[in-house]
């Protein structure tokens, strides 16, 4: 177990700084890091100082810039040894003098709140980013047996719960989450400074396309997202075949990694558009990725928010996307074209190609100011002051 070094940030005088411990897996480039990354950049650690517990002791994307900002990270072995994981965490939360625990890795929150519970850490938060109710409901018997699990250890261990959406409150809370009062839905919120069109928009624009070999009358049809199961890339590939049949000049770009990446990178092959699909790999540049693309495409299974869709939209792309994604994923005066997926990729594709037509527009974002996402926490966090 060891933490990097972090800035000694307690002022002189007055009450000494809160202090929020955070709890996942890693610190690379996903919806969840790179939400927890902005909140980390704007932090006040003279009022609240927001430390990392990781279950990994591999090097995740973000260490430089966590080493740069001075935030503590605490490393535990991860879950397959678990005699080890359960003292390195234990021992953590002991020594820690932490006042919230603000766990984010969906139903094992259940454990992680519980040792929080054990080590008598007054604020046990958990965070619902995701939306599983269709696969838990398709789950195994063991699955079954570990949902239950967690389900109860939740119940028991947590002092509150949020989510980013109801899907998300439903997914991890169940079906009445509403009716509990100990559980809310709070937007992740945005850094929206990032996504403002700069002052050298059209030649950052032209540049980022450059670089990837798009000239300037070429369609780019852009996704940003792990390479899992449920952000649906194969079908999304299908649509892409369909667009570039009737536009041969179009090209996919994909931001992301995964596990996926090997059978996708097959599928275009097979499909014959490989020379048209550019796989972008892990980038922290996605704001200048995004203002290079012309139509956003995001069919996923599930989502329980959604946090590449609200970039696209807030970046101003038009974005054809699942109908039966989250309501919360949708900012008023975005251009949205919701599409059910069992209308087929030849759908799907005309209605990349009707969003080509469509004008940029710049949504209503005042719901998502990671400002306010900020004071939410923070009125949360207050109430658990040792």
């Amino acid at each position: 177990m060891t933490g990097l070094p972090s800035v000694s940030t307690a002022a002189p005088s007055g009450p000494r700084p809160l202090r929020v411990l955070h709890v996942l897996s890693a610190m690379n480039r996903g919806g969840i890091e790179t939400w927890l990354m902005q909140l980390l950049r704007r932090q006040d650690s003279t009022r609240i100082r927001h430390e990392l517990m990781l279950f990994t002791t591999e090097p995740s994307a973000y260490d430089e810039e966590l080493r740069e900002l001075g935030v503590t990270v605490w490393r535990c072995p991860p879950p397959g040894s678990p005699l080890k994981f359960l003292r390195g965490v234990l021992g953590t939360l002991r020594r820690g003098r932490f006042d919230v625990v603000h766990s984010h890795p969906h139903q094992f929150s259940g454990l992680v709140l519980l040792l929080a519970r054990l080590a008598a850490i007054p604020g046990r938060i958990a965070h619902s980013h995701i939306d599983t109710r269709e696969p838990d409901r398709h789950g195994s018997i063991p699955r079954r047996l570990y949902l239950l699990a967690m389900t109860a250890l939740l119940s028991l261990s947590a002092t509150e719960g949020v989510a980013v959406s109801a899907p998300a409150a439903e997914a991890l809370f169940g079906r009445n989450w509403g009716q509990r009062g100990r559980c809310r839905i709070i937007p992740l919120g945005l850094d929206l400074s990032a996504y403002a069109p700069p002052g050298d928009a059209e030649a950052r624009r032209a540049a980022t396309r450059a670089s990837f070999g798009f000239g300037p009358e070429t369609l780019v049809v852009g996704h940003v997202g792990w390479f899992t199961p449920v952000k649906n890339h194969a079908f999304l590939l299908q649509v892409f075949a369909q667009v570039a049949r009737a536009m041969p000049g179009a090209n996919l770009l994909l931001v992301g990694v995964g596990e996926l990446t090997a059978a996708v990178q097959r599928q275009a092959e097979d499909l014959g558009i490989r020379d048209r699909v550019v796989f972008a790999g892990s980038r922290g540049d996605v704001p200048d990725l995004l203002r290079a693309m012309d139509v956003f495409v995001f069919p996923s299974l599930s989502e329980g928010l959604g946090m590449a869709l609200i970039e696209a939209q807030v970046a101003g792309l038009p974005c054809v996307m699942a109908d039966h994604l989250p309501a919360e994923s949708r900012l008023p005066g975005a251009r949205l074209f919701p599409v059910p997926l069992a209308a087929g990729p030849e759908v799907w594709a005309d209605a990349v190609i009707q969003a080509n037509t469509s004008p940029h527009s710049f949504p209503d974002t005042r719901g998502i100011d990671l400002t306010q996402t900020i004071h939410l926490l923070e009125q949360r966090y207050a109430h658990y002051r040792h």
